[in-house]
């Protein structure tokens, strides 16, 4: 990620090509942009911007990550049984509470 400050506004490099952009409107008044570039309000700092755009970065990160190993597992077949006995055991334990009245 990239960060470039200049003297009224700040450009965060978000990957992918994609730059976040704050404008300050006014001495200290900095204006809060949607990820499509359209000014929400006003914005506490830039350095807010700058954290939300990281936090969204790695969110996406993780997100691409955990899609990727979950798309992996769904291929081994010993991940599909032990999913498969954990999601059978629940289903028996749900039959049970909700015979005791208990769900």
């Amino acid at each position: 990620m990239d960060v470039t400050f200049g003297d009224d506004e700040a450009y965060v490099q978000l990957g992918r090509g994609r730059v976040a952009r704050s404008t300050e409107v006014a001495p200290g008044v900095i204006l809060d942009l949607a990820e499509d570039g359209e000014a929400v309000g006003m914005a506490p700092t830039q350095g807010v911007l700058v954290e939300r755009a990281v936090r969204d970065v790695d969110r996406e990160v993780r997100n691409e990550l955990h899609t990727r190993l979950w798309t992996e597992a769904t291929q081994d077949p010993e991940f599909r049984a032990e999913m498969k006995a954990i999601w059978d055991g629940l289903a028996a334990d749900d039959h049970r509470a909700w015979e005791l009245g208990e769900g």
